[in-house]
């Protein structure tokens, strides 16, 4: 969950290099995409603040969804090429802190159903 708020924290900086909006003022004005991304981002947060097993799951996947949405918010936001800097890498962090933290998801998920199944045996 600590890495979703990272994520959603991001939001508050700047996304774009033509214009300097930031992911908060791309979902004021409306982008479905983005509004999609962080609307699957909080549910997937408010899914981890719960014990039980299938919340979890759901967590799991409504991260997984994130990320290409996320994705595909950030090429139809960013379609050509520009030059990177520092005060705009927000979203690339932002999609790399998702991928990670589900990789992550699934692998605790992994050895939750390993202990399970150890224990009944």
């Amino acid at each position: 969950m600590g890495v979703n708020l990272a994520v959603l924290a991001l939001f508050f900086l700047p996304w774009l290099p033509a214009t300097g909006q930031t992911g908060l003022a791309l979902i004021r004005s409306g982008n479905a995409l983005v509004t999609l991304a962080a609307g699957a981002i909080l549910f997937s947060a408010g899914f981890f603040l719960f014990v039980s097993p299938l919340l979890n799951k759901l967590g799991v996947v409504a991260e997984a969804a994130a990320i290409p949405i996320f994705l595909a918010a950030m090429m139809r936001l960013q379609p050509g090429t520009f030059t990177l800097t520092l005060g705009f890498v927000s979203p690339m962090v932002a999609a790399l802190l998702l991928i990670s933290n589900t990789v992550v998801t699934l692998l605790l998920w992994h050895q939750l159903q390993l202990k399970e199944k150890s224990s009944h045996i």
